[in-house]
């Protein structure tokens, strides 16, 4: 428990509460809050309750409860009653409202208030004086692992417990990002100049080491190693294990994962085992799809290995899905590798075209994480039949492809991915179909997207967030004039909406405001500004730019582009968004574009 008292003139955190109580009693008589004695000094009348009147209001207020510890119960009836024994709230000594008031403003930054008791008429004036603010922090040891400068939006704050904490808690993330697991921060103000002192000591550097794990029942032992984000040999990073019980969470393997540091001696994981089948249901928004909802139901414990099976149900106005996929572990030795058969069935409805899409995969998978980064494999056969409903595209195809996959995320992006800030990613996919190999089309197709967030001087929290994200895809095909009309309408190319262009609307710009072209480029560059207005409310502007080609490795149609600005709030339930865009190109009306979602990211 972290508590705050005041000795000598400075405001410290200190373990235990009983010193607390001390420190914090000693304060109001060493002052000049005066108990028990009448100066007759008039006093502005902001009445608390009815028997303590303030110079001025409080900000921010009391909440119920502590109005409670401070004036009793409000509740006038309450009080009337007779003969129901005493009610502990009913009637607060004002020596004891004394006390608890004194806290409360010491926990808003009031470190000089002076209290007057009127004894004729049992009634006390409090002039709460200004709020100490934080003029400055300085390091005692520790420079060259926590850098001051970085911190924001605490200079000029009240000097209160809570800047204190958040002073601790950075500096000891700080170290325990470049090594140090155990170190040992303690925050010191001066209630009189606003300065503060972080004393440092930061224990000695250490690996991860040998991770023990509680056991799961029916499971090998070990088996949550396959989702750690460091080696035993690594330096140990706090950042990555909370990565790791992202990991662990997301799997559905366990209920609950969490780590736990003892200094000295290695790290534990903790583990709350739960049902092992799961039922989860999602629901989103956003003006292209209007509702999107999905539906899972999933058995994340299949086996010694535990292996994964999982039913899922995805739809929106303009897409609909059914997806039955399984990650089969077979191998303990390399408890990272597993198969990864897939049946989906697809219905799309865009403005282009509409389509329906079976397909089956059977494929061999591996994650790796080395040198910050997570890794992502993927190859085997997938079998696709498409019917095109109405729009452009072949009427019926039948593709059997060898598909690669390669996946890669920093482990910045991933530490950060509930409020993007830095990192980046890549995802790159080939897919080879011949027609002597059950295929009405001999093709080959490359795609090509990443993403990259930079924290621009890398404040905390981050002052401005500049983003790059791009694509870039590309379809060969023999004999091009009369390929492309039996290509399906899935494997052609379209811009526009909040995947990329987002001045214009969902899949707007096809080649030569027809169908769709045979190679794409988008590229996207976003800054957002963070911190600055209240209620986490993040503006930021961006510019999107792309093309379109009819022929494979060529772009010929013409530039198209999107200057916008937009704002993000990271909800209780998701990371709301609303952009406003201009598109300016050829073959399409220019005009505005207003986008909003609930759930979507950059």
């Amino acid at each position: 428990m972290f508590c705050v008292g005041r000795s000598s003139g400075r405001l410290r955190i200190i373990l235990g509460g009983c010193l607390t109580f001390i420190l914090l009693s000693d304060s109001i008589r060493a002052e000049s809050a005066v108990l028990g004695s009448n100066r007759g000094v008039p006093l502005p009348q902001v009445p608390l309750c009815s028997k303590i009147d303030l110079s001025e209001k409080i900000e921010p207020a009391l909440s119920g409860v502590e109005k409670r510890l401070v004036c009793g119960d409000p509740d006038p009836a309450l009080q009337a009653r007779e003969g129901e024994g005493d009610r502990p709230w009913r009637n607060i000594p004002l020596s004891q409202a004394a006390y608890h008031l004194k806290i409360f403003l010491q926990e808003r930054g009031y470190h000089h208030s002076v209290f007057e008791r009127v004894e004729s008429k049992d009634h006390l004036w409090v002039r709460l004086g200004s709020k100490t603010l934080l003029k400055s922090v300085k390091l005692e040891d520790g420079e060259e692992w926590v850098n001051l400068r970085r911190k924001r939006n605490v200079l000029g704050h009240p000097v209160t417990s809570e800047v204190l904490n958040e002073l601790e808690r950075w500096a000891a993330e700080s170290l325990k990002k470049v090594g140090y697991p155990c170190p040992w921060v303690i925050a010191e103000a001066n209630t009189e100049s606003g300065d503060v002192v972080l004393r440092i000591k930061k224990g000695a550097m250490s690996t991860f080491g040998r991770i023990t794990q509680d056991p799961i029942p029916g499971s090998v032992d070990q088996i949550l190693r396959r989702y750690d984000a460091f080696g035993p040999a690594d330096i140990f990073d706090g950042g990555l294990l909370s990565i790791t019980e992202s990991r662990v969470l997301a799997s559905g393997l366990v209920e609950n994962a969490r780590f736990s540091v003892p200094c000295p001696g290695p790290i534990e994981q903790t583990v709350i085992p739960g049902s092992s089948r799961l039922v989860m249901g999602r629901l989103g928004l956003n003006t292209e799809g209007l509702v999107l909802g999905a539906f899972s139901w999933r058995n994340a414990r299949l086996g010694k290995l535990g292996s994964l099976l999982d039913f899922s149900a995805l739809g929106s106005a303009r897409k609909q899905s059914v997806i039955a996929s399984m990650k089969l572990y077979y191998d303990f030795q390399v408890n990272r590798a597993f198969l990864a058969p897939q049946l989906s069935v697809t219905h799309r409805s865009e403005a282009q075209f509409e389509n329906l899409e079976v397909t089956a995969q059977l494929g061999w998978s591996i994650t790796r994480d080395s040198s910050g980064l997570g890794w992502t494999y993927f190859v085997g056969p997938v079998l696709e039949l498409s019917k095109t409903l109405r729009g452009w595209g072949a009427a019926e195809t039948q593709l059997l492809s060898l598909e690669g996959r390669i996946g890669l995320k920093s482990h910045d992006f991933e530490l950060y991915a509930e409020h993007p800030q830095a990192g980046y990613r890549l995802d790159f996919m080939i897919d080879l179909s011949h027609r002597s190999i059950f295929s009405g089309q001999t093709t080959q197709r490359y795609f090509l997207s990443g993403e990259w967030l930079w924290n621009l001087f890398g404040f905390e929290p981050p002052l401005w967030v500049i983003g790059v994200r791009g694509a870039a895809a590309t379809v060969f095909v023999p004999r091009l004039s009369n390929s492309l009309p039996d290509l399906p309408a899935n494997l052609l190319q379209y811009l526009g909406g909040s995947r990329d262009l987002r001045g214009f609307g969902r899949l707007e710009i096809s080649e030569n405001g027809k169908g769709g072209g045979l190679s794409s480029l988008y590229l996207g560059v976003e800054a957002r500004l963070g911190g600055v207005i209240p209620y986490g409310v993040d503006p930021f502007v961006f510019f999107d730019f792309g093309r379109l080609g009819s022929q494979s490795l060529a772009l010929d149609s013409p530039y198209y582009w999107a200057p916008g600005l937009g704002l993000r709030w990271a909800s209780p339930v998701g990371a709301l968004r609303v952009t406003v865009a201009h598109g300016f190109g050829d073959w399409v009306a220019r005009h505005w574009q207003i986008y909003f979602s609930l759930g979507e990211e950059f």
